[in-house]
């Protein structure tokens, strides 16, 4: 599920030069870390109507109904937190060269070869048997090249089976490395994230704290 951005003054830059890789305007032409988030994460995770379409967990939250000094106070902090996390997963991506597919579910999208679906059957996910679906909650799948390269999740626990389904995965395939810790999701999520480390670096640039 995607929580698409609102065009704005961030996602103008995105959207007013589609043919930037020939003629830059300031905002592509600016340092990556100086170009307006919007514009980056837009090629990060994509436009939809113009429009960034960020993960689930990533959407600010809606302002207070209660319009007190407290609660404005609280609903401040909690954007702030929103958008530090934007900017933490965007930075990630883009340090490693990933971007967002919406066909990644399990570890054996991530053996693929190109990226697609697996079938009903197969998943290990949304699969009859669903070995692994308690700790791919919060999925975000990522391509690198066109690739299946790495998935990041941030499930509320992660139990002694989830643990023994990922050592089984970097037991089984030796390209398959996994890190943990706190991450952009935060409510008291873990962040665990496997990748190829056979087209990856992920333990130089991750977003795990």
């Amino acid at each position: 599920m995607a929580d698409c951005l609102p065009r704005d003054s961030e996602s103008a830059v995105a959207l007013a030069c589609p043919r930037c890789r020939a003629r830059p305007c300031d905002g592509c032409a600016a340092p990556r870390a100086e170009r307006p988030l919007a514009a980056r994460a837009a090629r990060v995770f994509g436009r939809q109507g113009g429009q960034v379409c960020w993960p689930y967990g990533l959407r600010r939250p809606a302002p207070p109904r209660a319009r007190t000094e407290e609660a404005l106070g609280r609903h401040e902090a909690a954007v702030a937190d929103r958008d530090a996390a934007r900017e933490q997963i965007t930075s990630w991506a883009e340090s490693l060269g990933l971007r967002q597919s919406r066909s990644g579910c399990c570890p054996r999208w991530l053996q693929r070869g190109r990226s697609g679906r697996c079938t009903p059957w197969a998943c290990t996910q949304y699969g009859s048997d669903g070995l692994d679906h308690d700790w791919l909650d919060h999925l975000i799948a990522w391509t690198r090249a066109g690739k299946p390269a790495a998935i990041t999740t941030a499930p509320y626990e992660v139990g002694a089976k989830d643990e023994e389904r990922l050592s089984w995965w970097t037991a089984a395939d030796p390209r398959l490395s996994v890190a943990r810790g706190t991450g952009w999701h935060g409510l008291g999520t873990t962040q665990i994230v496997m990748w190829r480390a056979d087209l990856v670096n992920a333990t130089a640039s991750h977003p795990t704290a």
